[in-house]
């Protein structure tokens, strides 16, 4: 990681997150070692994101798997590879992606780059989300130099209009696909009402208003910091490394916000004290979909509590936003609003 990408955090005040760090950060090595004994050919780099990728994960978590096939690989040669990479990461204790996820199937780089796919709106979720995922809290357990090479090379996608001659243009492309991939996503959970004996509405809901939307805010609050700027792409670079909450860190301590960060940090970790409690999140898988979507769970149950916390972490993050007002490139705030 670069080191200039992060700030001090003192995860003395979350403690919840301070234990996720740690047990995220031994879980990686030994996904890093297992993976290194067990070379898979046709795939250029494999990735995680999630809670794994932004080191929040728990006993709980399963993970995102980003797998990313070299273009002139065998199908058959990628589904293999693709199986025992899956096999290799559940023996060493992790949770296998969702079967109707994206996470299970390998993309290819020509895929994820294709010119052709610049505001295509049916683009498949499996090569959208995965685009998005790449910027918003992959971390690599295999080919690293590839994936810095990928991440790269999606941002030069967005940035393609960047010419030396307009090097102030806004991140217009990008602003808008973080923002449809933000609202698409929180329709998409608002009205996928279908549980099982792991999964809920109100646990994605928790999940939703909580990790995700900071993960969503501190992509979008890089963004908006460097529109101005005619070196955004190497600034942006620079702090991608970074995990969301390290990137809101850095950001907020730059804009003299220290007490809005350490108020969010809080928050934030009070969230994810309840979506990593066994029984808390046994409870948010119980509560009934009329009960959660009535807001009915009594204040001090989990499902209260995770709202309660998750309002405060968008409050804040919505007013050190709108606080940039003025300090922050006008276009960015026009793409935001319109």
């Amino acid at each position: 990681m670069n080191a200039t990408a992060t700030a001090p955090i003192d995860y003395a005040a979350a403690p919840s997150l301070a234990h996720a760090r740690r047990y995220s950060l031994a879980l990686l090595e030994r996904a890093r070692a297992a993976l290194a004994d067990q070379p898979a050919p046709s795939l250029e780099t494999i990735a995680v994101g999630g809670s794994l990728g932004r080191l929040e994960a728990s006993a709980a978590s399963d993970f995102d798997c980003l797998l990313v096939a070299r273009d002139d690989a065998a199908e058959r040669a990628v589904r293999d590879d693709v199986e025992r990479v899956l096999q290799t990461l559940t023996g060493i204790g992790l949770a296998l992606p969702k079967a109707d996820g994206i996470y299970r199937q390998a993309v290819t780089r020509a895929a994820l780059l294709d010119p052709a796919a610049r505001g295509c709106l049916d683009e498949a979720p499996a090569v959208f989300g995965k685009r998005m995922t790449c910027l918003l809290d992959a971390r690599p357990l295999a080919g690293d130099g590839a994936f810095a090479r990928l991440r790269r090379d999606v941002v030069a996608w967005y940035a393609q209009d960047f010419v030396a001659s307009r090097p102030q243009r806004s991140w217009s492309a990008l602003v808008n696909d973080l923002s449809r991939y933000l609202h698409a996503y929180a329709v998409w959970q608002q009205f996928k009402t279908d549980s099982s004996s792991d999964d809920s509405w109100a646990l994605r809901q928790a999940k939703l208003r909580s990790v995700r939307m900071l993960t969503f805010a501190a992509l979008l609050c890089l963004l908006g910091a460097s529109n101005h700027r005619a070196d955004k792409v190497a600034w942006l670079l620079d702090r991608l490394d970074a995990t969301p909450l390290e990137r809101l860190a850095r950001l907020m301590h730059e804009h003299r916000e220290a007490a809005t960060f350490d108020a969010l940090l809080r928050a934030y970790d009070s969230a994810h004290a309840v979506l990593a409690d066994p029984t808390a999140r046994a409870a948010l898988v119980a509560l009934p979909l009329a009960r959660a979507q009535a807001g009915a769970d009594a204040a001090e149950g989990p499902y209260g509590r995770v709202r309660a916390a998750s309002e405060q972490v968008m409050t804040l993050l919505t007013r050190f936003i709108l606080a940039r007002h003025g300090e922050w490139d006008e276009r960015f705030f026009v793409r935001l609003v319109l």
